[in-house]
């Protein structure tokens, strides 16, 4: 899934994440921006225009050129592809194809971003295939229902057929993808279709429920990705923009995602299907997997070197839900070159050794202090085994007076009224577990918090901390959030990783149980996937509460919550290993990013804009408020993007929440512009959801038709 405007946009916003450093400077991002641009324009103004390719780098690359085409399906549906084609060198030249498959509309935004990657490897002799999923972009028939849908992977197998027998093909596929197109490749690969021999995936979620985008940690999450989608799947086709009865009936009319993952809030069938993470017993495919330990997705890295059959490349990087090269923060590397690697070894059959080397390499953090606008990540590189056998765990318990000690202590019990719009800071941007490198100080005001003495040497952490509370509460409902943290020695506190139970699912995520009021449970359960050193001076931090708002949508009933700690109470285990000296990787810089000749991405604009908190002690109410805008240009055609999203909780009445996520989409052709505005908009009470989408579709700022949908969804333990 999940985001630059949201989950889909990342991997388009390539230039604008190299100068995330420069927001804070009024001007200069957009100055670099426009600079990059020039500079970028000039030096492939005939990229593509003669079949010749960018740059020669060596005499051993390959001039290139682009072909649009499509791909039938079995019910006559054409798919839309873009080809980025070596040029044959000789007239039985053959090459092994690289494809990739999401809805993110190849000739719009997603060109930019794009044209980069896809003529990198046919410089170096790989045919790629970029093709929108049906109902999506510039591909014909309805919308698929939903993600990772039976329509969608039945297509990627017919797709991958098809690709292994064009003339021009050797008969070897691969899959390359991030996030959406990280996820389909490992559910295609777990089908095993003849001709699809290696993947490469980078933020890729293998549990559908518990670690994707709308249920984070089994918690309903409503965010940015949800909404835009839900705009971004009614723009017409490109690159006509045809506002035909065909358009109304297969995408405007299409029933929307939001309603249909609203009516699965807990682990069914629906999610868990498709999910690889409980059936990598079926996976014999070749996996080069990234992560990073800011992305919400980074848990499937380690789950992949343990479960799968077939040979694993693994990394984790500092960076967000991007690729090496250009995730924020760095530092940063070029990667393609060992998926060249991964690719000639599985597509090319050749014996480079690369499934012998080192399998995990990963960056282990130094431990810095909150800092939203880092542009380098301090820490190192290594090779590490995985699971890694000199851990030591280390157990510590919250205690008395808010420390937190090595010895269980005496038993007591700690109380937290629940605050359902507090967490804000520890939230971060993208309002999943990670990301945010804000100074979470704040949001532990309203957790328990413990603390362990300063230390006197460094502490380093590698792998998933585990805990168990031994809780209750006066209410049939409750999530409890854990976070790790690291106090700096001038009270900022720097988030290491966190993650939340809802109580209902303490035994199942399947068949969620009510809590009885007054009893005392214990949750167990794993933080996410981290890597950190305490240095000397530094605090451990334990921050225990009910409510991340508005990462986790809260649950309805005002509470307190007890903890028990001391004897017989809650701990927390940390993965600490112990030094060794182990094989540090070497790193080629980042390549310099080509763009196309014929599309630019505008200065101007942001993701976030800005983002708004508002309290009212009066009423209770606590508001988040965000907006993003984009601009860009792709061949004659010119196109602006904004979202909105609003959030508000009343912590007098936490039931009473609510979420408006409105969409606007607008591109300008020589002779019309059409536009689209749809608004998301969800409240909730003690039993209920109530959602309101509203669709709206303009030609010349005329408005053409709209639709509602209106629908009251029951609360099912969520």
């Amino acid at each position: 899934m999940p985001f630059a405007s949201l989950e889909g946009v990342y991997s388009v916003r390539r230039i604008q994440a190299r100068f995330k450093f420069c927001e804070c400077v009024p001007g200069v991002k957009q100055i670099i921006l426009l600079l990059l641009v020039l500079v970028a324009l000039a030096s492939n103004a005939a990229a593509i225009d003669d079949g010749k390719p960018a740059e020669n780098f060596s005499d051993n690359h390959y001039d290139f050129r682009i072909v649009q085409g499509w791909l039938a399906m079995e019910d006559g549906v054409r798919l839309s592809v873009t080809y980025y084609l070596p040029v044959a060198r000789s007239p039985d030249e053959k090459f092994p194809v690289i494809l990739e498959m999401h809805p993110y509309r190849k000739d719009d935004d997603f060109y930019i971003g794009d044209y980069d990657y896809y003529t990198f490897f046919a410089r170096h002799g790989y045919a790629t295939a970029r093709v929108d999923v049906r109902g999506t972009g510039s591909s014909e028939g309805e919308t698929v229902p939903h993600e990772y849908s039976p329509i969608e992977l039945s297509d990627g197998e017919e797709v991958i057929a098809q690709l292994a027998r064009l003339q021009w093909c050797n008969g070897n596929v691969g899959m390359l993808g991030i996030s959406w197109s990280a996820n389909n490749a490992i559910m295609l690969a777990l089908r095993n279709p003849p001709a699809l021999k290696a993947v490469i995936v980078a933020h890729m979620s293998d549990d559908l429920f518990h670690d994707h985008a709308q249920y984070i940690d089994g918690i309903k999450q409503v965010n940015e990705y949800e909404a835009y989608m839900e705009g971004y799947n009614i723009m017409p086709r490109s690159p006509d923009y045809s506002l035909d009865e065909d358009y109304f009936r297969n995408r405007f009319d299409a029933y929307p995602w939001f309603l249909t993952n609203l009516k699965h809030q807990r682990e069914d069938s629906f999610w868990k299907n498709e999910s690889a993470r409980y059936r990598y017993d079926e996976l014999h495919i070749p996996v080069y997997i990234l992560g990073g330990l800011l992305d919400g997705y980074r848990d499937s890295v380690t789950r992949v070197l343990e479960g799968s059959k077939g040979p694993v490349r693994a990394e984790i990087g500092p960076y967000n839900h991007a690729f090496p090269d250009y995730g924020v923060p760095g530092p940063n590397y070029e990667w393609r070159y060992d998926a060249l690697r991964w690719f000639d070894r599985w597509l090319n059959g050749a014996k480079n050794g690369i499934e012998d080397e080192p399998c995990f390499k990963v960056f282990v953090r130094a431990g810095n202090p909150p800092d939203p606008n880092m542009i380098t990540t301090p820490g190192e590189w290594r090779y590490e085994d995985w699971p890694i056998n000199r851990t030591k765990w280390t157990k510590f318990y919250p205690s008395a007076g808010g420390v937190l000690l090595t010895d269980s202590s005496l038993a007591t019990v700690d109380g937290l009224k629940f605050q359902s719009g507090s967490g804000i800071e520890a939230s971060g941007l993208r309002f999943w577990w990670g990301e945010s490198s804000e100074n979470v100080a704040s949001s532990d005001k309203s957790a328990l918090v413990y603390d362990y003495t300063v230390l006197n040497q460094s502490l380093e952490i590698i792998g998933y901390p585990e805990v168990t509370l031994h809780t209750a509460t006066d209410a049939s409902l409750a999530n409890w959030i854990v976070r790790l943290e690291d106090v700096q020695p001038d009270g900022n506190v720097t988030l290491v990783t966190g993650a939340a139970q809802c109580g209902a699912q303490r035994n199942s995520s399947r068949d969620p149980e009510a809590l009885v009021q007054g009893t005392f449970y214990n949750l167990s359960f794993k933080l996410h996937f981290t890597t950190w050193t305490f240095q000397p001076g530094h605090k451990i931090r334990v921050a225990i509460t009910n409510a991340q708002f508005p990462s986790f949508w809260p649950t309805p009933y005002a509470m307190t919550m007890k903890l028990k700690i001391g004897e017989r109470g809650t701990s927390i285990k940390l993965p600490v290993v112990p030094f060794q000296e182990r094989p540090v990787p070497k790193h080629l810089p980042p390549e310099v990013t080509q763009m196309p000749p014929d599309a630019v991405s505008l200065p101007g604009g942001g993701d976030p804009i800005y983002t708004l908190v508002s309290r009212n002690s009066d009423t209770g109410m606590v508001c988040v408020e965000q907006k993003s805008e984009h601009y860009f240009t792709v061949k004659d055609r010119s196109y602006y993007q904004m979202d909105w999203r609003y959030y508000e909780t009343n912590e007098r009445n936490p039931a009473d929440t609510r979420f408006i996520g409105t969409s606007e989409g607008k591109v300008t052709m020589k002779d019309r512009s059409v536009m689209h505005r749809t608004t998301t908009d969800m409240q909730s009470s003690v039993e209920n959801f109530h959602v309101v989408i509203t669709r709206r579709i303009y030609e010349n700022d005329t408005l053409l038709r709209e639709k509602v949908f209106d629908e009251v969804i029951p609360r099912d333990f969520q």
